[in-house]
């Protein structure tokens, strides 16, 4: 498998988790030392790093979104980056963003840039 073969599975393999809700498989995919961004528009609390930033990222959209789903719309790998256009969405039924749930059908349309350092193991998320 080329870098930018295994560097492409690595982010689709995100969303096979978020979709599984398998977050103990996040240690085996992501670097121990990972960045989490949270979401830009919402930035997380301080700085975490490790795979246990992004499973706090996921667990608040399953307390918020508990039938959340994540769909891959298009994937572009060139060089160190994985591009990744992506569609989430679920019933929100918990607070979320400190808005409470509200029973209505939710939808977001996401594109993330994911820089590699080394082939397989992401240090910089989404």
């Amino acid at each position: 498998m080329s870098d930018l073969e295994a560097n492409k599975a690595v982010a689709l393999r995100l969303i096979e988790i978020f979709n599984g809700r398998r977050l103990d498989l996040l240690e085996d995919v992501l670097h121990p030392e990972f960045r989490g961004r949270g979401i830009s528009a919402f930035a997380t609390e301080g700085s975490e790093s490790g795979p246990g930033a992004r499973r706090k990222l996921y667990e608040m959209f399953y307390r918020a979104i508990p039938d959340a789903r994540g769909e891959v719309l298009e994937v572009v790998v060139e060089g160190d980056k994985v591009v990744l256009v992506d569609r989430f969405g679920g019933t929100h039924r918990g607070e979320l963003f400190g808005r409470p749930g509200t029973g209505d059908h939710i939808e977001w349309r996401r594109s993330t840039s994911t820089p590699f350092v080394t082939a397989g193991s992401s240090k910089t998320p989404s």
